[in-house]
């Protein structure tokens, strides 16, 4: 078997798993590069390529769920907070937020940015508590909307905190709790979206243009219409 048809062979198994392929040896690598300067493949990032006929197939936000679940592979130990966990429950596919790897880290482990890797500060008792999701490791839940909220401007926290209540996945009073309780700068900018929200948004486009216009006092905020 060769080795071009051994590597499309690799590179389609990964795509039932929904993930990239990349180069686990130099040898790899470099047939990975050609590859992808032939056009064959697309480069992602982080080493990550895959065929051109899937990528262009996948959504933006189902390109970054792919490299992130690609890189729980690659990075078993890695935890991930924010948007980037985010995404991965499914409470934002918001194209404004996707150039960044939201990583959930523990002080000792906190550096500095780089490249399009952020870190998202843990407090220690936290760092042993996540839950799976899409085959990756993620900040829980009520962690992950809070440290969204307090980070967002409120125009993306009001489409956060609707797309939360649309799918029911949480309440708000279950918001409004962690938010409260949670330690974390910025609660006050957190809980604004969560009780500004109005409750009866369709979708994120009309959820965003709504925070827009509270934001702008063109219009008054809407009695929340959910608990």
């Amino acid at each position: 078997m060769s080795a071009n048809t051994t590597l499309t062979e690799w590179c389609i198994g990964n795509e039932r798993r929904r993930l990239y392929v990349w180069g686990r040896t130099e040898s790899e690598r470099r047939s990975l590069r050609r590859r992808a300067q032939s056009g064959e493949l697309a480069r992602v990032g982080h080493g990550c390529y895959v065929r051109g006929e899937m990528w262009d197939r996948l959504s933006a936000a189902e390109r970054y769920r792919w490299l992130v679940r690609t890189l729980s592979v690659r990075h078993p130990d890695w935890m991930f907070g924010g948007i980037t966990a985010a995404v991965m429950y499914g409470i934002t596919d918001s194209a404004r937020h996707l150039g960044a790897l939201h990583l959930a880290v523990n002080q000792e482990r906190c550096g500095k940015d780089r490249g399009d890797v952020r870190y998202c500060l843990l407090p220690d008792d936290e760092c042993g508590r996540s839950a799976t999701v899409g085959g990756v490791r993620v900040t829980p839940l009520g962690r992950t909307v809070f440290d969204c909220l307090r980070r967002l401007d409120f125009p993306d926290g009001i489409v956060m905190v609707e797309s939360v209540l649309r799918q029911g996945i949480m309440t708000r009073d279950e918001m409004r709790s962690h938010c409260l309780t949670l330690p974390g700068r910025h609660r006050l900018r957190a809980l604004l979206a969560v009780e500004q929200a109005p409750g009866d948004t369709r979708d994120d486009d009309e959820a965003y243009g709504y925070g827009v216009m509270v934001e702008r006092g063109l219009v008054t905020p809407r009695h929340a219409r959910t608990p």
